[in-house]
């Protein structure tokens, strides 16, 4: 019962996750501290145009590319109060991952694909 309410305002939450996204994509865009804004919704994104023909909406993940140091990384993600670090971008929180080479761990890497 709670999966057939929660289906039907399904397309109202992922257009305002979206939108929302988007938002955050943009002014992080101008930002001094980020170097660069991973979203397929930004028009300047070198492959914006793929993502516009195969998608209806850019989803709710953002990922940025900052010039600073893993430990300025790690105290920056640690000292967020509204997001928390993940092992997985599964759940339904608001939730942050440190790239390959900044984390301490191995087994917690984030591994990026690119599709050709």
């Amino acid at each position: 019962m709670l999966t057939i309410r929660g289906i039907e305002t399904l397309p109202l939450r992922m257009e305002a996750n979206c939108r929302n996204a988007f938002a955050v994509a943009k002014a992080l865009c101008d930002h001094p501290d980020v170097k660069e804004v991973f979203y397929p919704g930004l028009p300047s994104r070198k492959n914006h145009h793929i993502a516009a023909r195969q998608q209806s909406g850019f989803g709710g993940i953002v990922s940025t590319l900052k010039e600073d140091t893993a430990k300025a990384a790690r105290a920056f993600v640690t000292s967020m109060r509204l997001f928390k670090m993940a092992e997985s971008l599964g759940g339904v929180p608001h939730e942050t991952r440190l790239a390959a080479g900044v984390r301490d761990s191995q087994p917690n890497i984030l591994w990026n694909r690119r599709c050709s």
